[in-house]
């Protein structure tokens, strides 16, 4: 093992730092030009308009930083291996990416649809501005992403399923208090799907 002095390791965090920004800032300019074909996968189908002078912009910006990032993963985290266990391999951690990229997908197709479904009688041709409409969708897609995560962090903390099972009413009641918190609209359907589907995830942790 190569110890190294303070300055060295201050030099060599720089220069990582330096070719994560510049790896994430081109993958930033590539994601924007395919923006629109990005949103148009998680953007639910409905008429949808603009009303703020740069919503489409915001929109377009903040997707095109979620995607870079997502995509930059496996730059960033070669990185950060690479410097702080230099002497250990490199190894990719794609089961966490998964679990996410599984949950954020169910999110935004299962909650929206079924919401607009519900919204739609017939009577009237709703009309959704493009910022509302995505900050909702990518809320709960980033919710429902984080829930898929929970198999990960149980495996990864190595929590006990005896300790599970246990505190399952717990869990499940501060669950939906939290949800009833977080989901991005007011009707109660979003609340329970979120419940519904961290119940599954939870008792797939306990008995898999």
């Amino acid at each position: 093992m190569m110890y190294q002095t303070w300055e060295q390791h201050t030099s060599e965090l720089r220069h990582r730092f330096l070719l994560c920004l510049t790896s994430w800032f081109l993958i930033f300019i590539l994601c924007y030009g395919f923006s629109t074909q990005f949103l148009g996968f998680i953007l639910p189908d409905a008429f949808i308009i603009q009303t703020e002078v740069f919503g489409l912009v915001y929109v377009k910006m903040f997707s095109s930083f979620f995607l870079s990032l997502l995509l930059g993963y496996p730059i960033f985290s070669w990185h950060i291996q690479r410097f702080v266990f230099p002497d250990k391999k490199f190894k990719f951690y794609f089961f966490p990416v998964f679990l996410f990229l599984s949950g954020f997908i169910l999110g935004i197709y299962l909650v929206p649809n079924i919401l607009f479904n519900l919204s739609d009688g017939g009577l009237a041709y709703p009309m959704y501005d493009i910022y509302s409409i995505f900050v909702f969708t990518f809320g709960v897609g980033l919710c429902f992403g984080i829930i898929f995560l929970w198999p990960y962090f149980v495996k990864t903390l190595r929590i006990s399923k005896t300790l599970l099972r246990r505190y399952r009413r717990h869990v499940l009641f501060f669950v939906l208090v939290v949800s009833g918190v977080l989901t991005p609209d007011p009707t109660v359907l979003s609340q329970l799907l979120f419940t519904l589907v961290f119940v599954c995830v939870y008792e797939f942790s306990i008995w898999f």
